[in-house]
């Protein structure tokens, strides 16, 4: 995925219960301006839920692959590749609430 040019565009991912959630996203810069043309293979995008406005997403592209977070008000996941010896493919990492991704990044 390249610039978008100051528009956005419709994205669907996978959500935990195996539905697809449709998202607007739009590129957004999160580097300083000097990193950004040091690396132009990096981008960085967020996005909104189109039917759950509350459902937020931030991803990036880079030579490494698609990562991206996705937050509700109810749950939290992360898709990102994961590399095998004969596949690549995507892995959906385990549902969490907020409160738990909160709780186990500050060791509480």
């Amino acid at each position: 995925m390249g610039s978008l040019g100051g528009g956005s565009i419709t994205l669907s991912l996978p959500a935990p219960d195996f539905t697809m959630m449709s998202f607007t996203v739009w590129e957004s810069a999160v580097m300083s301006i000097g990193l950004a043309r040091a690396l132009p293979e990096i981008r960085t995008y967020s996005g909104q839920g189109t039917n759950d406005l509350a459902t937020t997403l931030v991803f990036d592209v880079t030579p490494h692959g698609f990562h991206t977070q996705i937050l509700s008000p109810t749950d939290a996941w992360f898709i990102s590749p994961a590399v095998t010896a004969e596949l690549e493919q995507f892995d959906q990492l385990e549902q969490q609430s907020p409160e738990a991704l909160v709780a186990e990044r500050s060791g509480t």
